[in-house]
């Protein structure tokens, strides 16, 4: 989960509206507060997550990990937290 706790860091305060908007960023940022177990940020991301995507299928972060190739590091660990906010 370092990847998760590197995006917290790395935000720049020039584009805070845009990164806001950003999905990736607010789906590890997601993932990186669920780890500190500051649940309703987290909730309040993934929830940004799912309206932007439309849907609540894990199918779509998958095909999206694969372009990215992290299908096989990344994904396979973050499915659980993901369900737990209410993916499929």
């Amino acid at each position: 989960m370092l990847f998760a706790f590197i995006t917290i860091f790395q935000k720049p305060r020039f584009c805070f509206k845009i990164c806001t908007s950003y999905v990736w960023w607010n789906l590890h940022l997601g993932l990186a507060y669920d780890s500190l177990k500051k649940f309703d940020i987290a909730k309040k991301h993934l929830d940004f997550v799912k309206k932007f995507l439309k849907e609540n299928h894990l199918s779509k972060i998958k095909f999206a990990f694969t372009k990215q190739n992290q299908h096989l590091n990344t994904y396979p660990y973050i499915t659980n937290n993901l369900k737990k906010y209410g993916f499929e």
